[in-house]
C-alpha cells in the first residue's frame, strides 16, 4: 500500500477543474491524479534534474506505476468559498471581475491519497519522498502544501465510481464527481499508436504525442490547446464518489454554557439632559449609584469584584465593569448609559441583583 498525507498550511487548496472556467467558481476537490503526478513531475524538473541522485528513468518508472491505478481519498472537512478580484483592463477605467474560488480546510487537517495494491520498489519510494518533501504547492501557487509519506491512513470516504445509490438498500453512497488522471502506460501507447497510423494527422499530432507516458505529461497545455486536444491525450476522466457534504461548512458541536450577562443599558430622562461634556462627571455618578445599590444587596464586604474593579486576580486584563454614558442620536447630550463588565456577571449575582431591582 502507498498512502500519501497532505496538509495545507494556508488553510485553502486553489485549483479549478480540467474544461471550467475560472469564474465558474468550481473547485477540484479532491486534488485529481493527474494534477498531483503533474506536481511531482515539476517539482523534480525544478529542483532535481540537475542532481545525479535520481534520473529520469527512475522518475518516468514512478510516473507510470502511479498510474496504473486510481487512488482513493480520505477528505477533511471543507467548505466552498471564493474571493473577487477586479482586475484592471488596457482601457482605463475598466475593470474584470475575476473569482477565486477554493476549498477552505483546517490548517492541521489532512488529507490523505491511497493506492491500496501499490507497492514501490526502493529506489521509486526513495524518490517520491524526495518529491514529496521538496513539494512547495500544489495546484496554483497560493495552495501552500506539507507532504509526506505514511503508513496507515484512515478509512476512505471518496472512492472511485459513479453509483451514487446502493441498488439493494436505496442508501445515498455520495455524490458523483469527475477527475482527471492519467492512463496506464501501455494504454497511452495504444492511443498514440492509434493516432500517428492516420498519415494526415502524424505531422500535427506527433509533437503533443511523446513517446513515453511521463514527456506526455509534460506537454504543456498551450501547445495542446494549439494542436486542437479538447483533453491532454494521456488523461482520462474517471468518476469518484464523494461525499455530499464534502464541501459544505459544517459547525462544530460546542459545549452549551448558560449566556453571562456583559452589558446593561439604561435610558436617561429629566429635562435638561446633561451634555457630553459632563461624560466623565455622569459617569462617576453612574458608579456611586451601583456601588451603592451593591453595597445593599450583597454587604460592604462582598461587593462583586466585576463590578467594584477591587480585589480582581492577578491575571485579569481590565474585565471589571466600565460606566460608559452615551449620546446615542448625537445632539450633544447624554440620553443612555452602558455598564459594561468584561468578564461578566456570574448568575448568582445577576439573579441576587434583580430581585433587588
Amino acid at each position: 500500500m502507498l498512502a500519501l498525507r497532505f496538509t495545507f498550511p494556508a488553510g485553502r487548496f486553489h485549483a479549478t477543474p480540467w474544461g471550467r472556467h475560472v469564474n465558474e467558481g468550481e473547485v477540484a476537490w479532491p486534488p485529481e491524479p493527474w494534477r498531483l503526478l503533474r506536481a511531482l513531475i515539476a517539482t523534480w524538473h525544478h529542483k532535481l534534474a540537475r542532481s545525479s541522485c535520481f534520473g529520469k528513468a527512475t522518475l518516468a518508472a514512478l510516473i507510470e506505476n502511479l498510474a496504473t491505478t486510481l487512488p482513493a481519498y480520505t477528505l477533511p472537512p471543507a467548505s466552498h468559498s471564493h474571493t473577487r478580484h477586479y482586475l484592471p483592463q488596457w482601457k482605463a477605467g475598466d475593470t474584470s471581475l475575476v473569482f477565486d474560488a477554493f476549498a477552505a480546510v483546517a490548517r492541521d487537517e489532512p488529507l490523505y491519497c491511497v493506492w491500496s495494491d501499490l507497492e514501490l520498489p526502493d529506489e521509486q519510494a526513495a524518490l517520491l519522498d524526495t518529491l514529496l518533501e521538496n513539494l512547495a504547492y500544489l495546484g496554483r501557487a497560493e495552495s501552500w502544501v506539507d507532504a509526506r509519506r505514511v503508513e496507515d491512513p484512515p478509512p476512505a470516504n471518496c472512492l472511485p465510481g459513479q453509483e451514487s445509490v446502493d441498488p439493494e438498500t436505496g442508501e445515498v453512497r455520495g455524490e458523483v464527481i469527475e477527475l482527471l488522471a492519467p492512463v496506464p502506460a501501455d494504454e497511452y501507447q495504444s492511443r498514440r499508436a492509434s493516432f500517428l497510423a492516420d498519415q494526415k494527422q502524424t505531422r500535427k499530432l506527433a509533437v503533443s504525442l511523446p513517446e513515453g507516458l511521463l514527456d506526455a505529461m509534460c506537454v504543456d497545455n498551450a501547445e495542446l490547446q494549439k494542436r486542437g486536444w479538447n483533453q491532454p491525450p494521456a488523461a482520462r476522466q474517471v468518476f469518484y464518489l464523494r461525499p455530499i457534504d464534502a464541501l459544505r461548512p459544517a459547525r462544530k458541536a460546542r459545549k452549551a454554557v448558560p449566556p453571562g450577562a456583559t452589558t446593561a443599558r439604561f435610558l436617561v430622562v429629566g429635562k435638561p439632559l446633561p451634555c457630553v461634556e459632563d461624560t466623565l462627571r455622569i459617569g462617576e455618578l453612574l458608579r456611586q449609584a451601583v456601588m451603592s445599590r451593591a453595597k445593599r444587596t450583597f454587604g460592604e464586604n462582598a461587593i462583586p469584584m466585576a463590578l467594584s474593579g477591587h480585589g480582581m486576580p492577578t491575571d485579569n486584563r481590565h474585565g471589571h465593569a466600565f460606566y460608559l454614558p452615551w449620546d446615542a442620536d448625537s445632539d450633544g447630550r447624554i440620553d443612555h448609559v452602558l455598564i459594561h463588565v468584561p468578564a461578566g456577571i456570574d448568575s448568582h449575582a445577576r439573579l441576587r441583583s434583580e430581585e433587588h431591582t
